[in-house]
């Protein structure tokens, strides 16, 4: 129909060329001539460019949607991502819980601190600022013993015979010791060095130097080195060297911060609703991906600026959408108890291939069988990758096939780049269409001008025959 409409135009083009009253618009009569040889073809070949460009913009909405499908499986393929466990104290005032994580073992636990640990410190004497000089300018060793059981001794080099200058020297040292200036008080300049060692019973230490800066002078030792000690479940005795540790409790880290007057009780639960948030959420997203492919293929819909973009090329995203639902729909590689697919735990697919939930099923598949649900979806595995040799979940299982739909090599990138290559090839074909239309022109200028040229001879001819014709004709009428 548009090729008709193409001939009428052109042949009215044509027409409009001739000026009955003042000759023929050459130009005029040799575009329309020219255009009426290729411009058919020419407008069917955009028409096909603009079609490959739209399925490239397709394919990549398909792409992206088929991600999107994968970064749901990825909150699926780890056991630490499918549930998280949550510390309950009956208080908070001499112990904290900083951190739990997937290795922690759901229980109750009773805690008492007798003492926390502590480093020891010592102070040297005043100085009149942090710039004064302890030895008269010249440098000067710290003889240093860390440890209470099996001391370790060592020299430390002071270049700068300051208190900035001992500070530096202890900071840059491997003692382990931390040394920092104090300032007595706001109205003075004067100073005074503080030094700590390790927390811990064996984090004591010993310092001393020639000039003596004071640190050995009764009354300079300040905290001594201690040993948290604590009583866990009826275990008395227990001792860290730190008031923060991760090496009690399994999967959890204890901050003590005070002393206990009776037993504080830790409560460590596991929160599974992650894991139904998770599952969710890959419904979700898989039933998007089934919408986006539905009107990627509907030439017919106006929904979105990409609806219908692969009606024409539809079969890259069947296929692509054949694999991402066998994925998903998978048996998992790694089956435990009666859990085996996502069908299992209460996803299935309804007659128009979308997902649905019965919740009931799935809360009571968590609820009661999360230890299987787990390990069909993860295979009990923490960061793992689509490279690793063991046996993987459902999630990694899919997440493989999705990878090789988007990869380089990929089903997606495949077409796009076949598409690339035709909209190259139709370029090509419209360039030397438009290079034969060009020819095309050229000649008809030529021939019109030509034609031109004689009948302007021609008139002229006339002209002078005309013109002689009146003249005898004058002269006749004079005699």
């Amino acid at each position: 129909m548009s090729e008709v409409s193409s001939a009428t135009n052109t042949t009215n083009s044509i027409m409009q060329a001739l000026d009955v009253g003042t000759g023929i618009n050459i130009k005029d009569l040799a575009q329309s001539l020219a255009d009426a040889e290729n411009k058919p073809s020419m407008d069917r070949i955009s028409d096909k460019i603009t079609q490959r460009e739209t399925a490239i913009s397709g394919y990549g909405v398909l792409s992206n949607s088929v991600k999107s499908v994968k970064t749901a499986l990825e909150a699926l393929n780890d056991l630490g991502e499918l549930s998280t466990k949550a510390a309950t104290l009956s208080s908070t005032t001499s112990i904290d819980v900083t951190n739990v994580n997937s290795t922690a073992i759901a229980g109750s636990y009773s805690m008492t601190v007798s003492q926390l640990a502590s480093s020891q410190q010592l102070i040297s004497n005043a100085s009149a600022s942090s710039s004064t000089a302890l030895n008269s300018g010249s440098s000067f060793n710290l003889s240093v013993a860390v440890g209470a059981t099996s001391p370790v001794s060592s020299t430390i080099a002071v270049t700068s015979d300051t208190p900035t200058g001992v500070v530096n020297a202890i900071n840059e040292s491997s003692t382990g010791l931390k040394a920092f200036l104090v300032q007595e008080n706001s109205a003075s300049t004067s100073v005074k060095i503080m030094i700590q060692g390790p927390s811990g019973a064996e984090g004591e230490f010993t310092i001393s130097s020639t000039p003596n800066l004071g640190f050995s002078t009764n009354g300079n030792t300040l905290p001594t080195a201690k040993n948290a000690v604590m009583t866990l479940n009826g275990l008395t005795g227990i001792q860290r060297s730190s008031n923060e540790f991760s090496d009690l409790i399994p999967g959890t880290t204890v901050k003590l911060k005070a002393t206990t007057g009776s037993a504080v009780s830790l409560s460590i639960s596991e929160d599974r609703s992650i894991a139904k948030t998770s599952i969710k959420a890959l419904v979700t997203a898989y039933n998007d991906f089934e919408t986006t492919v539905d009107e990627l293929l509907n030439e017919d819909s106006t929904n979105f600026s990409y609806s219908g973009s692969l009606s024409e090329d539809s079969s890259t995203a069947r296929l692509v959408r054949q694999k991402v639902a066998d994925a998903i729909k998978a048996t998992s590689s790694t089956q435990s108890g009666n859990m085996k697919s996502l069908v299992d735990i209460g996803v299935s697919s309804d007659r128009y291939g979308q997902l649905t939930i019965d919740d009931t099923r799935l809360d009571t598949a968590l609820s009661s069988n999360f230890s299987d649900v787990a390990k069909m979806l993860s295979a009990n595995t923490d960061n793992q990758t689509v490279f690793d040799t063991a046996n993987k979940g459902l999630a990694t299982d899919a997440i493989i096939i999705l990878d090789d739909l988007t990869s380089t090599n990929g089903t997606i990138k495949t077409s796009t780049e076949s598409t690339n290559k035709s909209i190259d090839r139709y370029q090509e074909q419209l360039e030397k269409l438009e290079t034969r239309l060009q020819k095309a022109y050229d000649n008809y200028i030529q021939q019109f001008s030509a034609m031109e040229s004689l009948v302007e001879s021609l008139n002229s001819t006339g002209d002078y025959l005309t013109g002689q014709f009146k003249a005898m004709e004058n002269a006749y009428n004079n005699d």
